[in-house]
């Protein structure tokens, strides 16, 4: 196939990601009011500043998609699918729900490439401290809601429609494998940076997001039944 016709998506790219051979999609309310009419776009933006939310703007060439619900792409229609630091935002069934959505959009031969925060790091610097705040520093890298409750009712409602930053499962390589494994992915394996089957994932992948207390990588194929 001719490499400047695939179809290759990066999902949650965030506010920093460049124009490249790759279409790039986030779920963040300042990706989705980008396409709003601007008295809406500026007044929410405004609700946001008010209830202490991010201010940072979006690329006009990032589109909106909420990957917890049904992709805007065709059954097999999409070449490539990269995602780094996203799965772990999701509560474990809408992740399984996200990667079943991936398998049905890729084509046959079709990669996911997935990097995401290793919790057995995490856990393992945490047994081997003799700090006495070494919870607090696990609960603190688990990233997961804040330590503080939030008196503010405006942000409240803010968090309640935007919160994507916190995390909600944390994976192993281990479990993530298994979550591709059990959702149709053959040749599933962990990787190192830039490995990958993926030509073009040099316009993408960052070094300083993988490693230790950073990231793994995982990448997979799909595969026709019969083929795998």
């Amino acid at each position: 196939m001719d490499k400047c016709h695939r179809f290759l998506v990066h999902l949650g790219c965030g506010p920093f990601a460049k124009p490249t051979r790759w279409i790039d999609y986030d779920g963040s309310w300042n990706a989705r009011v980008n396409s709003w009419p601007r008295p809406m776009a500026d007044l929410l933006r405004r609700f946001a500043k008010k209830a202490g939310g991010g201010q940072t703007p979006f690329p006009s060439h990032i589109r909106y998609l909420d990957i917890r619900k049904r992709f805007p792409f065709d059954d097999q229609s999409v070449d490539v699918i990269y995602a780094a630091h996203v799965w772990e935002h999701l509560a474990f069934s809408t992740a399984i729900q996200a990667t079943q959505e991936c398998y049905r959009v890729l084509k046959t031969g079709g990669v996911l490439r997935l990097v995401v925060p290793n919790l057995r790091d995490f856990v393992e610097e945490y047994l081997n401290s003799n700090e006495p705040d070494s919870a607090m520093t696990l609960n603190r890298k688990l990233h997961y809601r804040s330590f503080e409750e939030c008196r503010s009712l405006i942000y409240s409602i803010y968090l309640g429609f935007t919160d994507f930053h916190h995390h909600r499962f944390m994976y192993d390589p281990p479990q993530l494998i298994s979550l591709l494994k059990r959702n149709g992915f053959t040749k599933v394996s962990e990787r190192r940076f830039l490995e990958s089957q993926i030509e073009e994932i040099i316009d993408l992948e960052s070094e300083m997001r993988i490693g230790r207390d950073k990231g793994f990588v995982i990448e997979a194929l799909k595969l026709d039944r019969v083929t795998a």
